[in-house]
């Protein structure tokens, strides 16, 4: 199975902002991992204060279920 994208990659196209966004799509889903990881570290092996424990459910509820579940 195959997958092909394609961009019309003239300038002042949507495409040119699609085509950075795939491109750079593996970064992002770096970053949110890593900050899903540093979260759950959190949780683990800290004892964060009722206002850090908020913000950090409201910080990991930002990120897709569907990155939650590649994660793991």
């Amino acid at each position: 199975m195959r997958a092909i994208l394609e961009f019309d990659l003239e300038p002042g196209n949507d495409d040119v902002a699609a085509h950075v966004m795939a491109v750079h799509a593996g970064d992002l889903y770096n970053a949110l991992s890593d900050i899903a990881e540093q979260i759950r570290k959190e949780f683990k092996y800290c004892e964060p204060s009722k206002a850090t424990r908020e913000a950090l459910e409201k910080i990991g509820a930002l990120i897709p279920r569907d990155v939650m579940n590649l994660i793991g």
